[in-house]
């Protein structure tokens, strides 16, 4: 995971996940957002798990703005975007992950994600969440990607103890989360997978972008 400083923005707390071609239209691009309602906006990224790999990028022709040896990392990580609550960003090239910690003090209830711009969320049958860009619409099967069931547990003791959580819509393009009882004294871990090959590959020159700002 490539981390720039320079993406990040103090106006707000948001993610860009998915930049997509239109249906037909190779240069033309659409872009899936995610935001955190309420969100601590003084929130900022710390970087976690340094990778070996650096990134160069030797962009235009004024060498003096070229960025050289730019360190990555396996995990970036915001602190209390909610109360008692961070967020944590890492993945590999098939699927990207967010995991809510929840501390001691911390609710589950707080957290409430949106998807701006997109079509109306599908929840399905098995509890996963499929989101489609707005302009390429939910019949478009190549514009899906999906927010698999949380999987959620607390350790205690070396013990992993699943905690059963559930996706509950708060509208058309926002989700929150429900989850059973747990014990609140200890960290929690709120885990949703994404799911984003379906972006990759097919006729057209499809990309994928991560950019948190």
């Amino acid at each position: 995971m490539d981390l720039r400083q320079d993406l990040f923005s103090p106006e707000r707390f948001s993610g860009e996940w998915l930049t997509v071609p239109e249906r037909g239209k190779a240069s033309a691009v659409e872009t899936l957002m995610l935001q955190l309602v309420g969100a601590n906006r003084k929130s900022r990224p710390v970087p976690l798990e340094q990778q070996a790999g650096k990134i160069n990028y030797l962009i235009g022709n004024d060498s003096s703005a070229w960025r050289k040896d730019v360190p990555t990392y396996r995990k970036v990580s915001y602190g209390d975007v909610y109360r008692n609550i961070d967020l944590v960003y890492y993945g590999n090239p098939q699927q990207m992950e967010f995991d809510f910690e929840v501390r001691p003090g911390g609710d589950p209830a707080d957290i409430l994600v949106e998807f701006p711009g997109a079509a109306p969320l599908h929840l399905d049958g098995a509890g996963n969440l499929t989101i489609h860009a707005g302009r390429a619409g939910a019949d478009d099967a190549r514009s899906a990607i999906k927010l698999h069931a949380p999987v959620t547990y607390q350790m205690a003791g070396g013990v992993r103890r699943e905690i059963a959580t559930r996706f509950v819509m708060q509208g058309p393009t926002s989700v929150g989360f429900v989850l059973a009882d747990y014990d609140h004294a200890q960290p929690l871990v709120i885990d949703p997978v994404m799911t984003y090959s379906t972006f990759l590959g097919g006729g057209v020159s499809n990309t994928a972008t991560i950019v948190i700002q």
